[in-house]
């Protein structure tokens, strides 16, 4: 076979002996074709190497079968989101378009993607304040869209994590364990995800009397400078157990409270948030919170899906709660605290 040589359907039915149209309908699935031709066209379709023309295919049909993805993958959160949006997508016969998008080249690559004729987009906005004028070019080609992680002001489907119940389910544990003076290490206020986790924390310490917490950081889109973070742990020998929008802000008190002195768990106790996969090439010490990629990538090409199928469909909002790992940064003080509750009356933990 010449190189450059495509095999259509016209070849197969040479080879076959019989007409095009009923090679067609042996490779589409459809009409009375006698078992014995059906199968022969199919072993010479295999042996000559055919693959169907997805482009001819999208003039009849009007679907590509190609879906836009566009985020930061080389974050490992995000990364693992992309993987499983992949296998998603592949497993219902869709082909995704993955690229990084900063937002100076968002416009462009819509344009891009609206050229290639994709099917639907998801998408981590470049920007948390991304609305409607932001997609109009994808809203007026009947483009379907699914956001993610940032909930944005656009008239789209969203799938992300439950930052807030995250945030809540934090501050709770640390009560749970006796902890009376919690600290918190606040992330970017520009991001949902970051606002909403603070939210929940300061609105479970300020729903329980006894609980005084303390905000720090300068919601910044990275960690403050080191300086900062001690300054804080000195000026605040008072605060026994600090929450992070994020585990390298953890990672960060850890490395500082141990340079100062300060025993973990035993005087600082420490969470962080997303379980990133880095923590794994160490060993398990960081409590934190499974954000779960994969249902989440999951859950926003099953959206995806049920958006392209019915076009009317109002846009939806899916949020998944994370889930908390507890891990040797908080786990001794759980312990006693677990003696405490069985040698007690029924109050919880101590007063700090």
């Amino acid at each position: 076979m010449p190189v450059g040589f495509a095999v259509n359907l016209k070849d197969i039915a040479r080879e076959a002996g019989v007409s095009i149209s009923t090679v067609s309908r042996v490779i589409k699935g459809k009409g009375e074709i006698a078992p014995e031709t059906r199968e022969r066209i199919m072993a010479i379709s295999r042996q000559m190497g055919y693959r169907e023309n997805r482009f001819s295919k999208a003039i009849r049909t009007g679907k590509t079968g190609l879906v836009g993805v566009l985020m930061d993958y080389t974050d490992p959160f995000f990364g693992n989101i992309a993987k499983s949006i992949e296998e998603t997508l592949r497993q219902n016969d869709f082909l995704p378009l993955l690229l990084h998008c900063s937002r100076e080249e968002a416009q462009e690559l819509f344009h891009r993607l609206v050229e290639q004729r994709v099917d639907g987009m998801i998408l981590i906005a470049p920007f948390d304040t991304a609305g409607n004028d932001f997609f109009q070019e994808l809203s007026r080609c009947g483009i379907p869209i699914v956001a993610m992680d940032r909930e944005i002001p656009a008239d789209v489907s969203f799938v992300g994590t439950d930052d807030y119940a995250g945030g809540w389910r934090n501050a709770e544990y640390f009560y749970q364990l006796g902890h009376r003076k919690l600290g918190y290490y606040s992330g970017p206020q520009q991001a949902s995800s970051a606002a909403l986790r603070k939210k929940g924390f300061l609105d479970f310490c300020s729903a329980h009397a006894d609980c005084r917490y303390i905000q720090f950081g300068t919601e910044r889109w990275y960690a403050d400078p080191d300086e900062c973070i001690r300054d804080f742990l000195l000026r605040h020998p008072e605060v026994s157990c600090i929450g992070s929008f994020y585990d390298c802000y953890a990672l960060q008190v850890l490395r500082l409270a141990e340079e100062l002195g300060r025993r973990i768990p035993e005087e600082l106790a420490l969470s962080g948030f997303g379980d990133l996969p880095m923590l794994s090439s160490q060993p398990s010490f960081l409590t934190t919170f499974d954000q779960k990629p994969r249902e989440l990538g999951r859950a926003a090409v099953e959206s995806l899906l049920r958006h392209m199928n019915d076009k009317t469909l109002a846009p939806e909002k899916i949020r998944i709660k994370p889930e908390l790992v507890i891990r040797q940064s908080t786990e001794k003080k759980q312990a006693k605290h677990s003696a405490d509750i069985k040698n007690s009356t029924g109050k919880t933990g101590r007063k700090g």
